[in-house]
């Protein structure tokens, strides 16, 4: 038995209106409303839960969201028509990535947009899982264990015969 995430719980002042805010960022849906308690997310998978708290941050965040959008860009300007704003957290200014915060409160970071690729690389990622997975089914775990061995020591042979081939030098 694995574990897997289930829900993140964000306290908050006002838990309807932060809600239904990341509710329209992430094409999600209100699955429950109580006193002070919202739950949002898609009828399979991972929830976030805004829950009323009476007492206003007074440090940073420890947490934020990393989304990976199609379209970096299109989805900057479209979380900055919604009311978020650009955000200097030190990063370099040839950063991949853009920080949003909210645009009421300076201290909150709501979000980091990554570009397109790494979601590529996610996708990719998943792909090979899925393909180990097929070839443990196939050829059992002791022989795809050793055929990473010897791809790894063919690799490491390799590895200076690219590093020459990169540095110009023909052999």
């Amino acid at each position: 038995m694995g574990t897997r995430w289930g829900t993140v719980v964000v306290d908050s002042l006002d838990p309807n209106r932060l809600a239904r805010w990341w509710a329209e960022v992430l094409e999600y849906k209100v699955l429950r409303q109580a006193a002070g308690e919202v739950t949002i997310g898609l009828d399979e998978g991972p929830r976030l839960v805004f829950i009323r708290v009476p007492d206003a941050k007074a440090e940073k965040n420890r947490l934020h969201l990393e989304l990976h959008p199609d379209d970096q860009d299109a989805e900057v300007e479209r979380l900055i028509d919604m009311g978020a704003r650009r955000a200097d957290v030190g990063q370099p200014q040839d950063a991949g990535w853009v920080v949003l915060k909210a645009g009421s409160d300076s201290r909150q970071r709501i979000a980091t947009i990554t570009p397109a690729g790494t979601r590529t690389v996610a996708a990719a990622r998943d792909a090979w899982r899925a393909a180990q997975s097929e070839l443990e089914t196939a050829l059992g775990a002791d022989a795809v264990h050793d055929l990473h061995l010897q791809v790894d020591t063919a690799l490491i042979r390799l590895n200076p015969l690219l590093e020459r081939q990169d540095d110009g030098i023909d052999d």
